[in-house]
């Protein structure tokens, strides 16, 4: 049995598609997200998605960019019409959460 699962795809590569999964989100379970208007101080591996802001998410959503997966290019059964623009404050944003996500697990390690 298999589920659907929703994603933003962020590359590909051949077959592959480099996917970053979708969760909804429950404002009474995940208490700490990151979002660059209205959490900007959040370190947290969930990124809020508002369904004000993207038109191709019908309610809140949350990325989780540290979860990254690859998925055959035939597994894909539809796909919206949706796209975060490289020139935007939210990609901007998103991209230095992820840095700053990866730059504090690596000094964990030292």
């Amino acid at each position: 049995m298999s589920y659907e699962h929703r994603g933003l795809v962020t590359g590909i590569k051949q077959k592959l598609l480099y996917v970053l999964p979708i969760l909804s989100y429950d404002p009474l379970k995940h208490l700490d997200t990151y979002h660059p208007v209205d959490y900007p101080e959040s370190h947290s591996d969930l990124f809020l998605l508002k369904s004000s802001e993207f038109s191709f998410i019908s309610h809140d959503s949350l990325l989780k960019p540290n979860d990254i997966r690859t998925v055959s290019i035939n597994r894909l059964l539809y796909q919206q019409s949706g796209r975060i623009s490289p020139d935007s404050d939210t990609y901007k944003a998103f991209l230095k959460q992820c840095v700053h996500q990866e730059t504090n697990a690596f000094f964990d390690l030292i």
